[in-house]
């Protein structure tokens, strides 16, 4: 899924390129993941919450694709905040 939303950002057919894409993506959510530990040491007073994490993956990856920032704010602003989300999903419990 990850390949063909890359393909598509991309315009293009060339699935290695896409594929390489989607896993930079992964790669940064692992680095997060796995060097949290040693990041939170270094600043220890400052915490990134997981969806500012998230929100600058997106944003470093869609820059890095040559996506200008006006694109980038728009799609951002179309994405729903987790507690829509978690609002959403407890409401129809």
């Amino acid at each position: 899924m990850l390949d063909e939303l890359m393909r598509r950002l991309l315009g293009t057919d060339d699935r290695q390129q896409a594929r390489l894409h989607a896993r930079s993506v992964l790669g940064q959510v692992l680095h997060y993941h796995v060097f949290r530990p040693f990041i939170e040491r270094l600043d220890a007073d400052e915490r990134d919450e997981p969806e500012a994490i998230a929100s600058h993956i997106v944003r470093f990856t869609l820059r890095a694709m040559g996506y200008g920032p006006e694109f980038i704010d728009r799609i951002m602003a179309q994405v729903p905040s987790p507690d829509a989300h978690v609002g959403s999903s407890q409401e129809s419990r």
